[in-house]
Parts: C-alpha cells; structure tokens; sequence
C-alpha cells in the first residue's frame, strides 16, 4: 500500500469487531501512513520553528479485548512519552482524520491549563478549525463560543475530559488521495497552532517544573 495514503480499507478496518484481527490491518494500513507523516511533521517543526519534538505511533500494546475506534500518531512530549503534555496529533477514526493540538486527560496540571486556555483569544484562529471533546471521538465540534466553554470547562472540572482543537477531515475529502494536499494541511493547521503550543509549553513548563 502507499504510505502517504489514508485507503479505504485504513477506515473500515474501525468496522473489525474482534481486536485480535483488526490490528493486524492498522498495521498494515494506517501505521506507516502515520510513520510518514509524523516524520514530515517532526522535519517541518524542526526547521520552520527550531524545535525537536519526538513522534509516537500508538501501538495499543495494553489493549487486550475491545477493538479500537481509533488510532493516532502524537508529536510532542519527551523521550518518556507524550500524554502529560500538550501536543499535536493526527488520528484516525470510521468516518474522518484530524490534526489537532491537544491537552489530554492525562495533562499535568490540568485544571490549571484549562483557566489558561479559558484567557488565550482561541476564537481568533481560522473559523474552519474544529475542537474535540474527547481523545477517542467520534464527533467533532465548529470553533464557536458554545462548543468553545464547553469544552473548557469540561477540561477544567471533569477529570476524564481532553480537549482538543485543529482541523477534521472527512474521509470522502478529495485531498485525502493527494498527497501533496494533505501533507500543505497538516502543515498549515501546524502552523496556525504554534503559537498556541507555544504558549502552552511555557505555562506547562512554568506548572510543572519539568523544563
């Protein structure tokens, strides 16, 4: 299969209703799609923003028994992992992809990220980004000011919440079987969010004393 492309059989393989035959298709399908551009993101960070940022393809090793409903490839963190930090993702799921920055359930400092988030001007990024409330989907929300309190205080009060903001792509989207396309969207919606990262990293870093 062409690793820079998102088939449909990567979609259908969330149809599987035994985990011990579908994960030999992510695999196979969506893997090293992620391992491509995870590599071209890490690249295009290094050089435009002149930063290292490991990439992670999840490999659900703890998963034993339910089948997946989705499945990403995370760019950020440390060399111990990603999921206490803000950091990019780009995901997969039955009906669409995404690249979004996130700040998961597992965030350090959590509820005080989300008063954060609640001061930054998010209603200022482009009106076509999407947020999500919730790292395993399935639905994605229109930037507004409802969705946007809501899901900030989802993050901020409830202990199991993500928040997570990009772009979301339908899989009958066109630019799915371009690569060229694809690959100027995740970097644009890269680009769009630095600053947000940024930001965060440096009030994360601030919370935590990691850095």
């Amino acid at each position: 299969m062409p690793q820079d492309i998102f088939t449909d059989a990567a979609f259908e393989s969330f149809e599987i209703p035994v985990l011990d035959d579908q994960m030999p298709v992510v695999r196979r399908e969506i893997q090293p799609v992620f391992r491509y551009y995870g590599r071209i993101l890490e690249n295009h960070i290094d050089q435009s923003f002149k930063s290292e940022l490991p990439v992670y393809v999840a490999k659900h090793i703890q998963r034993k028994v339910k089948p997946l409903r989705h499945t990403w490839v995370a760019i950020g963190g440390d060399n111990r992992g990603y999921k206490k930090y803000p950091h990019f993702e780009i995901g997969i799921n039955q009906n669409f992809i995404y690249i979004m920055l996130c700040y998961q359930f597992h965030l350090l400092e959590k509820e005080k990220m989300a008063q954060f988030l609640k001061k930054e001007s998010l209603l200022k990024l482009p009106s076509d980004m999407h947020i999500m409330l919730s790292h395993y989907g399935p639905d994605y929300f229109n930037l507004n000011e409802e969705n946007l309190n809501k899901g900030l205080d989802r993050l901020e009060k409830i202990k199991g919440a993500d928040f997570q903001i990009g772009r979301a792509m339908v899989k009958s989207d066109d630019r799915l079987t371009n690569p060229e396309a694809l690959e100027e969207w995740l970097k644009q919606t890269v680009d769009e969010l630095w600053p947000l990262f940024e930001e965060s990293m440096v009030v994360f870093n601030r919370l935590t004393n990691l850095n």
